[in-house]
């Protein structure tokens, strides 16, 4: 997705690519170049798309094949964090266009009670990008920098004293 904006006298293009916003002046030149422009830079955003990496909705179907080999105890929470949370919000984007903003907007979005709950469907999210490019889908984990929020609901552990122990 890509779209232009008139500062001043000049035109300028922005879109996101690899999960960052990239902009270009394109000068003073009449809006229908500008449009030009922009039209051009969304064919050529569509063929890396479809060439580079699969969506997020592809990718996901093979990743829950492989989670249910290797870890079958945990695989309903698993998938219920997919399909029910990061499926609906990601599907449509290409993998290596998933990045921090987006993660953010996601963040954003989910209106959870517990933290926790946020950082079960970060990890998850996480794990299924570094698997990404284990199997060489994608070249690098667009969110591998992204520290998770702190729950800030944490407590301290329960330790007992004497008195409790006896």
């Amino acid at each position: 997705m890509s779209s232009i904006t008139k500062r001043g006298k000049s035109w300028v293009l922005s879109w996101y690519e690899g999960g960052k916003q990239r902009r270009q002046s394109l000068g003073p030149v009449a809006k229908f170049q500008a449009e030009k422009a922009r039209y051009s830079k969304e064919l050529e955003l569509s063929e890396t798309k479809t060439d580079s990496a699969p969506f997020f909705d592809y990718y996901a179907a093979e990743y829950l094949d492989w989670y249910a080999e290797q870890y079958p105890a945990s695989l309903e929470r698993c998938r219920q964090i997919i399909i029910n949370h990061l499926a609906p919000f990601f599907g449509d984007r290409v993998l290596s266009d998933i990045g921090g903003r987006l993660v953010k907007d996601y963040q954003l979005t989910r209106s959870v009670a517990a933290t926790g709950t946020y950082l079960k469907e970060f990890r998850t999210l996480k794990a299924m990008l570094n698997r990404a490019v284990e199997w060489e889908v994608i070249k690098e984990n667009p969110i591998s920098h992204i520290k998770p929020p702190k729950d800030s609901n944490s407590k301290p552990p329960h330790f007992y004293s004497v008195a409790e122990l006896e």
